[in-house]
């Protein structure tokens, strides 16, 4: 009778696990830290992360919604301060010509 190969991948083989992995390996430093307050603060992190998340869509639908109401307020502040640096400008050359007489009448004394 021939003699059968054996197939060694069908072979049990019985492995350490903790042989193969070096004492200071960072595996086994992980073990050592407390991933539950880690699960924690991440969970805190993503509800805040959402609660901004949801107040910048209520801004940015809001914003939308009073985009004419914002440019009406707009335009009545432009005018508002055209018609002020009008009056300014008007007054400032009135008192510039009120100046130059008050300065004429005293050249002429």
């Amino acid at each position: 009778m021939e003699e059968r190969r054996k197939d060694a991948r069908r072979e049990p083989v019985i492995v350490d696990l903790e042989a193969l992995v070096p004492e200071d390996h960072l595996l086994r430093k992980i073990d050592t830290y407390d991933l539950h307050k880690i699960y924690l603060e991440l969970k805190d992190f993503e509800r805040q992360k959402a609660e901004v998340d949801a107040k910048l869509q209520v801004l940015l639908q809001k914003t939308e919604e009073s985009k004419d109401e914002i440019e009406k307020i707009g335009c009545r502040l432009y005018a508002l301060y055209s018609e002020n640096a009008k009056k300014l400008k008007d007054q400032r050359q009135s008192e510039e010509k009120t100046l130059a007489e008050t300065d004429d009448l005293a050249l002429q004394n």
